[in-house]
């Protein structure tokens, strides 16, 4: 409860701050505040600054769900060609099979260093570091993906922001429906919610995240072994400057291999490493053959 408490309370403060500040003038707090530099990035509450652009009630979401074909002929977001159509132009498309391998493997390895950093603090690991039940969890967080683009929202998958939660004893599953009821409750009260913007919301989870990865985590490495321990370094910053854990994993794997073969230790690599860093580069060749389409 920490961190919405905190949201909240500086939320309060900020927007308390700036009506002390302006009640004695005749400028508006909440009027046009991205032109006033001072209350830029604030929680401004957007139904005191232009109440006839609040949706309120779940109106608009004709226009997302099911590729906007709720929203009636004759609306800008009904789409003018039929379902059937679009589905043959991508299919007829050989870019289109590039992006389906390259966002399937990458989603695929961002799913499951989620859920071995997270299912760490969980206990879902055994004795030998691998997670039990892991082709359940897959598939779960598989259906989401599969789902997700025909509702109109973002990639439904797993997020290390569940490692928060984890150290908070939620390890059933009951967090994750609560958290989905939460979205739901969200769609129709939207202006509550977006007081709260991404930045204050998202970022001291991902920092808490980080820190919890990093030392449960890395005290499983060798650092006496100079390229483990580089290799560690290398995915890491990766991680950062990529921002994609799986584009971080795959980099450090492919470093990780070019160095031991240069150390002459490539007998010390089990073939599944091999063939997973022969598909990281396949599909990382994939993702600059699409960027050159």
């Amino acid at each position: 409860m920490a961190i919405p408490i905190a949201i909240l309370a500086s939320a309060v403060v900020a927007v308390s701050a700036f009506l002390i500040i302006y009640h004695t003038t005749d400028t508006s707090v909440y009027a046009n505040p991205l032109d006033n530099p001072l209350l830029k990035g604030l929680p401004i509450v957007p139904w005191l600054d232009d109440p006839k652009n609040v949706v309120w009630g779940g109106d608009g979401l004709q226009n997302v769900l099911f590729y906007g074909y709720l929203s009636g002929e004759g609306s800008e977001f009904y789409p003018k060609e039929g379902f059937w159509q679009m589905l043959g132009n991508v299919l007829s498309n050989p870019g289109s099979y590039i992006a389906i391998f390259s966002m399937t493997f990458v989603n695929l390895f961002d799913t499951t260093s989620t859920f071995l950093a997270v299912g760490r603090d969980a206990g879902a690991l055994d004795e030998n570091g691998k997670m039990r039940d892991y082709t359940r969890a897959v598939f779960a967080d598989a259906t989401g993906s599969l789902i997700c683009a025909p509702l109109g929202t973002s990639t439904v998958t797993s997020y290390a922001e569940s490692g928060v939660g984890v150290s908070l004893g939620a390890k059933t599953g009951l967090a994750s429906v609560a958290t989905a009821f939460m979205f739901l409750l969200a769609a129709f009260i939207f202006p509550v919610f977006s007081i709260l913007t991404s930045f204050s919301v998202t970022a001291p989870a991902l920092i808490a995240v980080g820190g919890m990865i990093f030392i449960n985590n890395f005290k499983e490495i060798d650092f006496k072994d100079k390229i483990a321990s580089f290799t560690a370094f290398i995915t890491v910053i990766m991680m950062l400057l990529t921002y994609s854990i799986s584009y971080g994993l795959g980099l450090g794997l492919i470093f990780y291999c070019v160095m031991m073969l240069f150390a002459r230790r490539g007998k010390e690599i089990p073939v599944i490493i091999y063939v997973t860093t022969a598909l990281f580069v396949v599909a990382f060749a994939a993702n600059a053959v699409m960027d050159l389409m």
